[in-house]
């Protein structure tokens, strides 16, 4: 089977849970302001940050995403720890 650009199996994940940008320890030169993860400043874009862990050909990978509101941030949890398969994530 082709592997498709820009999506995650769901099967693959093993870790969700929310984030910090800008402080945590393996991201580089991102710089936050007085608040991370608040946007704006640093390089950062406006939003809150949660981060997918996951498994691909041996490897693992985490990735930030950034919700709008915070009550969409909890439904993105709690729907990908539920393991939903109806979710699609495409990466542009």
């Amino acid at each position: 089977r082709r592997k498709e650009r820009g999506r995650i199996a769901i099967e693959n994940v093993h870790v969700v849970e929310t984030a910090t940008l800008g402080t945590s320890v393996g991201l580089g030169e991102v710089a936050a302001g007085s608040e991370a993860g608040s946007g704006g400043s640093g390089g950062i874009p406006p939003g809150l940050p949660f981060q997918v862990g996951y498994r691909e050909a041996g490897q693992e990978y985490t990735l930030y995403l950034l919700a709008a509101r915070e009550q969409d941030r909890a439904e993105w949890i709690r729907a990908l720890r539920a393991g939903q398969h109806i979710l699609c994530i495409d990466i542009q």
